[in-house]
């Protein structure tokens, strides 16, 4: 006798990206889209905040190097405090990440501080 399991009904997923550079941003949130995945851009972390506060967003994809590594730390701790179930993926440049630069974009953060 076999028994028919029942699986459970897939989440939808709800993205915000939350990354300062325009190019790699556009490409992630272009693949999520041809997956039918609702997907948001947040260049941003205030508009970040303002989207997960507000917005029914469930997993969030963060480039921590174009945020600026504390900024973007303290974003995730803090969201994970108040929203915890929502899922973090940090992607970026390894080959940036192993050369220690700094992205363009958080060097004009730190400058006009």
């Amino acid at each position: 006798m076999t028994r028919d399991l029942e699986l459970p009904t897939a989440i939808p997923l709800r993205v915000l990206v939350c990354d300062a550079e325009a190019p790699s941003a556009d490409l992630l949130t272009a693949a999520l889209r041809r997956r039918s995945t609702e997907v948001k851009t947040s260049r941003t972390l205030a508009r970040a905040d303002a989207l997960v506060g507000g917005d029914d967003i469930n997993t969030v994809f963060i480039d921590p190097l174009s945020l600026g590594v504390e900024e973007a730390s303290e974003f995730i701790f803090r969201v994970r405090r108040t929203l915890p179930e929502i899922v973090f993926v940090l992607y970026l440049n390894r080959a940036q990440a192993e050369r220690g630069d700094v992205p363009p974009a958080v060097e004009i953060q730190r400058r006009l501080g």
